[in-house]
């Protein structure tokens, strides 16, 4: 999923330049992103909730991760 990746590098960018705020913000978006993709490949539209632990693990597999 690119957008995960992307959302992965912006929250590495932004914790790495002072900006907490908007790394929050790139986390909850890659939970939302990957709530809605996971529903359209499960059939209606839900709401899915993820914890920080499967949250830490969405980035776990982005490039920005793999490269620390």
């Amino acid at each position: 999923m690119w957008i995960i990746d992307v959302l992965a590098d912006l929250e590495s960018f932004a914790s790495k330049n002072g900006l907490p705020l908007v790394a929050d913000r790139m986390r909850e978006a890659a939970v939302v992103a990957t709530a809605e993709i996971t529903s359209e490949s499960e059939g209606p539209v839900g709401r899915v909730r993820l914890d920080a632990d499967q949250t830490e693990s969405l980035f776990a597999g982005s490039r920005i991760c793999r490269q620390a």
